[in-house]
């Protein structure tokens, strides 16, 4: 037995990744419109379209909200043990303004129908989701950086000092 082929080249992987962000973006989309991260009355449900894995045809399928629910389950506790762990660590200094003032949730994660509440319970604090929860860590750091001088206690560079 010898050689049949030894001829190869480049495969374009775009269609292939432009495959999976839609089935990413179509993720979401579900998460966000049925998933939640706590139980809910009724009984949502969205229809899905794509490959089936095990016969590799194309086909439709319904996902209900606690199906979507207990897929997501893993993911929500990972989130509440990260909380409660910064919360364990939190210096005291900083203990009574988080009691007061509360958690805000940002991130993709607070898209989530139900986090907030779900992490209220789990915490005992006030949780709300921020404004624009998508962007507002960049913007926040932006901003911070803007400040930088007067968050370290700096006082400002006026050009650079030259050295002899």
């Amino acid at each position: 037995i010898g050689l049949v082929n030894d001829h190869g080249r480049p495969v374009e992987l775009a269609p292939q990744n432009a495959y999976v962000r839609r089935l990413q973006e179509t993720a979401e989309e579900v998460k966000i419109m049925i998933g939640s991260s706590l139980d809910q009355p009724g009984s949502a449900e969205a229809i899905v379209g794509g490959r089936d894995v095990t016969t590799g045809l194309l086909r439709r399928a319904t996902l209900d909200a606690a199906g979507v629910r207990r897929a997501l389950e893993s993911t929500v506790v990972r989130i509440v043990e990260a909380v409660k762990f910064t919360l364990e660590r939190t210096p005291p200094e900083l203990s009574a303004d988080v009691v007061g003032d509360g958690i805000v949730v940002a991130g993709g994660g607070a898209l989530l129908p139900g986090i907030d509440e779900r992490l209220r319970r789990e915490t005992a604090l006030p949780v709300t989701i921020a404004e624009e929860p998508l962007t507002c860590v960049a913007r926040g750091a932006g901003e911070a950086l803007e400040e930088l001088d007067a968050i370290t206690g700096r006082s400002p560079k006026r050009g650079r000092s030259s050295r002899r």
